[in-house]
């Protein structure tokens, strides 16, 4: 059968639906009157605003399992209309992912793993469970099936969760390319190539700040991003500028702050917030755009951005941190 290409006018009524939600998602305005909150609750209060219901705060649990259900529903009622699935799926599978290392390492330790598992992914939470301990992996998606296989005869011979995880986080983004090149959309393959870059950044950092070898780094970092794994390692090898590899891209402020940090000149807190801001400067582009799969992206990922912003300021609270230092924190807003 004939492939059919979509047109930036499928996504018409998407387009028109995701600028009415854009006026519910955490803007700074909101990140204020949250921090500025006499009372945990009336910060929990701003989130009516923001479409959320009424969330109970009583747990960092409760919080978790209330945000994770606002944004399920978010994803089954976008798949409901959305021309192209692969656009939602590319959002699921990394939970699909988190779930299947969260097993593998619960059931090593006959630990119990329910609690901590996100029923987010394509994988309901309930099969994946079943297909892993029932020895059928073979239900899975054949990528995922030979990680989750890999990744759990190593943990088995090496008693390293580390590796184990590193094997199912390059499956990831395997899949995660695959999916945004099926796509067509050339918007979503730019946000994994810069997502895997990120990744690859953040790895090289934090390994080198703890005294990691170039092995490891061999094996921690992901092909598939704008910048060769190659050339970074070389460039972090010859203590060369980090910045060299991404001038001119959305990281390359990261990349400057990557050094002082590996030095523990700075925190490692500031380095991430600027990584995780290239992701944002990234999908706020999708503003600029009058209708297509792009305004779609640019908003999932600015929910999930929202959803990290609202667990840090609220268990930043719940610990008494000072306003002024959560502030820091938080990522640049969507909106």
């Amino acid at each position: 059968m004939k492939e059919v290409k979509l047109a930036d006018t499928d996504y018409l009524y998407l387009t028109g639906r995701v600028r009415s939600l854009e006026r519910s998602l955490l803007s700074k305005v909101r990140r204020e009157q949250m921090l500025d909150a006499r009372t945990d609750e009336d910060a929990a209060k701003v989130l009516l605003e923001c479409g959320y219901g009424e969330i109970s705060i009583s747990t960092p649990h409760e919080l978790e399992q209330a945000l994770q259900e606002d944004y399920r529903k978010m994803l089954e009622s976008f798949e409901a209309v959305c021309p192209d699935q692969t656009l939602i799926d590319i959002f699921r599978i990394k939970y699909d992912y988190h779930n299947v290392k969260a097993i593998i390492k619960a059931d090593a330790r006959g630990a119990p793993v329910e609690p901590i598992l996100i029923d987010c992914g394509c994988v309901p939470v309930k099969m994946l469970l079943d297909l892993l301990r029932q020895e059928e992996i073979k239900g899975l998606p054949p990528k995922m099936c030979a990680a989750a296989t890999e990744a759990r005869d190593l943990l088995a011979r090496t008693s390293d969760p580390q590796q184990s995880d590193m094997i199912l986080d390059r499956a990831c983004f395997v899949d995660m390319s695959g999916l945004a090149a099926k796509s067509k959309s050339l918007f979503l393959q730019g946000y994994v190539r810069l997502y895997i870059d990120s990744s690859n950044l953040s790895t090289l950092v934090r390994a080198l700040r703890t005294g990691r070898g170039f092995d490891f780094l061999r094996l921690a970092m992901v092909q598939g991003g704008n910048v060769d794994t190659g050339r970074l390692i070389a460039t972090a090898v010859s203590e060369a500028p980090l910045s060299e590899c991404f001038a001119g891209s959305l990281l390359e402020t990261a990349a400057i702050a990557g050094p002082p940090a590996i030095r523990r000149e700075t925190t490692l807190t500031n380095f991430e917030k600027l990584c995780n801001e290239a992701m944002t400067k990234y999908v706020k582009t999708s503003k600029l755009v009058a209708f297509g799969e792009q305004p779609l992206l640019g908003y999932i990922a600015a929910r999930e951005d929202d959803i990290v912003t609202i667990r840090t300021i609220m268990s930043s609270r719940k610990a008494r941190v000072p306003s002024e230092v959560i502030r820091e924190r938080l990522r640049e807003a969507y909106v």
